[in-house]
Formats: C-alpha cells, sequence, structure tokens
C-alpha cells in the first residue's frame, strides 16, 4: 500500500466516520468470540484505531470506548457460550478416543480446581497472551469461574492488553509516512 492509497483510505473513513468505529468496535468484539478468533486478528484493529486516531481521521477517546467495549462484550459473549455449551463439548469430546487422555473427569476437576485458585489472573494475564486471549473467557466459562471475578479481571486485562495496541498505533501512526 503505497502513501497515495493510505491517503485514499483515510479520505474515504474521515467522511463515513461512524462506519469506521463500527468496524472498529465489530473486529475487537468478534476478535475474542471463541470460535470466530480463529479468523480475526484484534491487534489489527487495535493498531489501525491508533494510527487514524493519530491522523486525525478519527477522535481518540471514540476510538479507546468502541475497542474496549468490543473486547469486553466479545468475551463476555465467549465466557457465557463456554458456561451454556463447554460441558456438552466436554462430554462429546471426552467419547473421542484421541482426545480421552486430555479431556476427561480428571482433567476437568484439575480445571475447575485451577480456575478456582488461580482464575481472575489468568483471565487478565490471558490478554499478552496473544491466542491464549482468545480462548481463556471460554474456558472460564466451561470450568463455572465465579462471573463477577470474570468480569473485573478481564475489564482491566481488556484496558491494558487493547490499551498497549491502541498507545503503539497512535504513537508509531505518527511516523507511520517513515515506514511507508
Amino acid at each position: 500500500m503505497n502513501t497515495v492509497d493510505v491517503d485514499k483510505l483515510i479520505e474515504i473513513l474521515q467522511n463515513s466516520e461512524n462506519i469506521a468505529y463500527l468496524i472498529l468496535f465489530m473486529g475487537s468484539m468478534v476478535e475474542t468470540i471463541i470460535g470466530l478468533s480463529f479468523l480475526f486478528f484484534g491487534e489489527v484493529f487495535f493498531l489501525a484505531g491508533g494510527i487514524l486516531a493519530s491522523a486525525g481521521t478519527l477522535d481518540i477517546k471514540k476510538v479507546i470506548i468502541v475497542l474496549y467495549l468490543g473486547g469486553i462484550i466479545g468475551d463476555n459473549i465467549s465466557y457465557f457460550i463456554g458456561r451454556k455449551y463447554g460441558i456438552k463439548l466436554y462430554e462429546t469430546f471426552s467419547k473421542y478416543r484421541l482426545f480421552k487422555r486430555i479431556i476427561n473427569k480428571k482433567n476437568y476437576d484439575k480445571g475447575v480446581s485451577y480456575f478456582i485458585k488461580k482464575g481472575p489472573v489468568s483471565v487478565f494475564l490471558a490478554r499478552f497472551m496473544g491466542p491464549i486471549s482468545w480462548i481463556t473467557p471460554f474456558i472460564s466459562g466451561v470450568y463455572n469461574m465465579n462471573y463477577k471475578k470474570f468480569f473485573i479481571y478481564n475489564f482491566f486485562g481488556v484496558i491494558f492488553g487493547i490499551g498497549q495496541f491502541i498507545v503503539a498505533g497512535y504513537f508509531g501512526g505518527k511516523y507511520i509516512n517513515l515506514f511507508l
């Protein structure tokens, strides 16, 4: 993508700000929903939001709000999917010989015990561990982690985890022409 293409893209987004915010929100949300998270990489949206804000195309406050809301809502959707369907998936996969060594009652009980003791910290730290952040909310739901604890630790994990990319995009955007 050359400078002319970037300028054209910025012009389109300046004329369609609400669409840009919607795209950022949806990207942030979808990247955390179990299953879809393997197809969408949130970092692209987080960095793009920061870059577009640094270029003056989007308002940084709105970028932060839509990206944080998307991440929090997506993580909560995954948590509740895990809570509702996780046991059924566990039981289904434990019937297959290939998965029986990993997915069994003993390992399930270990997972529950782990999430009771260390789940909150794991939820927070997962936001800094790439693909681990895609599955942790789902697994938290599967192991019935206390929702209030999940929400609080996830909230702060999203703030810091997504925030690092917004900051990188914002300050990196100041110097994007050097990279191009």
